[in-house]
């Protein structure tokens, strides 16, 4: 689906959606910054040979829709953990100055496992990439599934003891109590120790020997791949440039959306739903003036 057919559908629905069209155009614009960097980091990574792949949501807007999810606007992409530092060191020296990273490599406090680069002047908590991270896993499928389960535990650890409960309540108190709670709870918790064995789960085993690969951090228990099925990429042609998805891209996008149904479209409201949800976030966050870290 193109946006066109998004905003087709809208007013053929009968929905009202106040002031839709310049709210609309507006967000396409927050979606075209997106594209930019997302091409900007894909020269790169051609240019200093490091190996990427477009993932979770980009890869199905890519495989389903030719392009752009239309009510949809961050950037997701693939990278094996052993070539992260290379990756930084990439990013470091060559990044636009209109672009910073993020992550725990920049930021020991940082309360994310992966890797993000946003634009200057905005909050990488809403425009950003998100550079998820794989690694080489066990052939035993016990291994594989403690792995998985300390890695994810690892992380959200690290969330709990770093995030900041006030912007991350989106002012429910309950949620501010929640995360209050587990802060005070790992408050005597090592970052650096926990950091160490997050790094030393995801080098255990070395890409060139690995049968099978994992995403690290939060996203690890969500599945078991064949390394063939995500190491392996090819060239795929979408509507804003032409990019590497995995070759298993299928059996990727089958394991995290549930089947054949990443075919399908959700209801119009629910997806209106997000549209409007998305265009709040990035308006309210585009109004504030951000420090980043150069």
């Amino acid at each position: 689906m193109k946006a066109e057919d998004f905003i087709k559908e809208v007013k053929e629905s009968g929905i009202q959606v106040d002031d839709f069209d310049r709210k609309y155009a507006e967000f396409q614009g927050f979606q075209q910054m997106g594209i930019q960097m997302l091409l900007h980091f894909r020269d790169l990574c051609e240019m200093f040979k490091v190996h990427y792949q477009l993932g979770f949501g980009t890869l199905l807007g890519a495989v389903r829709d030719g392009g752009r999810i239309p009510w949809d606007y961050d950037i997701d992409v693939f990278v094996p953990y052993e070539e992260k530092d290379h990756l930084i060191e990439v990013l470091q020296k060559n990044l636009d100055s209109k672009y910073y990273i993020s992550g725990p490599e920049i930021d020991k406090r940082c309360p994310r496992s992966l890797l993000r680069i946003g634009i200057v002047g905005y909050s990488t908590d809403e425009m950003h990439i998100d550079v998820f991270y794989y690694a080489g896993a066990s052939d035993d499928k016990k291994e594989q599934t403690e792995m998985t389960r300390r890695l994810a535990e690892i992380q959200s650890i690290r969330f709990a003891k770093y995030v900041n409960p006030f912007t991350f309540s989106y002012g429910s108190l309950k949620r501010f109590v929640g995360l209050f709670a587990k802060k005070l709870r790992y408050i005597f918790v090592s970052g650096d120790k926990i950091l160490k064995e997050y790094d030393e789960i995801c080098s255990r085993y070395k890409m060139a020997d690995a049968k099978f690969v994992f995403l690290t951090g939060r996203h690890a228990i969500n599945g078991i791949y064949r390394k063939e099925d995500m190491y392996e990429t090819r060239p795929f042609e979408i509507d804003y440039g032409v990019f590497q998805i995995p070759v298993g891209y299928d059996t990727i996008l089958r394991t995290q959306y549930g089947g054949d149904k990443y075919l399908q479209y959700y209801p119009l409201e629910s997806r209106l739903k997000e549209f409007l949800s998305n265009y709040n976030k990035l308006v309210g966050y585009s109004q504030k003036k951000f420090k980043t870290k150069k």
